[in-house]
């Protein structure tokens, strides 16, 4: 799982928007895996990979047939992902529920990918892609985030940079 992981966000830092399938499948790929430590807790890590890379094949399929809705869906996933996982972090003692957070995330992703289609796919990409990377690794929390930072900027830097050179 770890080295899918690496390799599925090195791929999204640097083309998460030319391989816009990519992105939505990865972004399934990282939910499907953060569904299925609940759901299969205990069981192989197999069983998680297969489910894993299930949910990141709907996510491709989805984002070639119907475009807009794919990166909506991802953006209200990865939007809820981001804002739950953040908030949960710095947020330790409140009495908010995971869900709630998530809930607002996703409809704050959504509204990202509405306004700002084109370059949404860049930063979802590099969050994802930087997330990925970092889950993936067994580092401090200053390490792991620093690295995060790290891996984000240069991810938008070189996808704007292509996407400019392309128009």
């Amino acid at each position: 799982m770890i080295i899918l992981k690496l390799l599925i966000g090195i791929l999204l830092l640097i083309f998460g928007r030319k391989l816009f399938w990519l992105l939505v499948g990865g972004i399934g790929f990282f939910a499907g895996s953060f569904l299925a430590s609940f759901l299969f807790q205990g069981s192989s890590e197999w069983v998680s990979i297969v489910f894993a890379l299930v949910i990141g094949f709907i996510g491709a399929m989805l984002a070639q047939f119907v475009q807009k809705v794919g990166i909506g869906l991802a953006g209200f996933v990865i939007g809820g992902m981001l804002f739950s996982g953040v908030l949960s972090t710095v947020l330790v003692s409140v009495d908010i529920p995971q869900w709630v957070f998530f809930l607002v995330g996703g409809g704050l992703g959504v509204l990202l990918t509405v306004v700002l289609f084109e370059w949404s796919l860049i930063v979802f990409s590099s969050l994802t892609g930087a997330w990925m990377i970092t889950q993936a690794m067994n580092m401090s929390f200053l390490a792991s985030a620093i690295i995060f930072i790290v891996l984000i900027l240069g991810g938008l830097t070189l996808q704007f940079r292509m996407n400019r050179e392309k128009n």
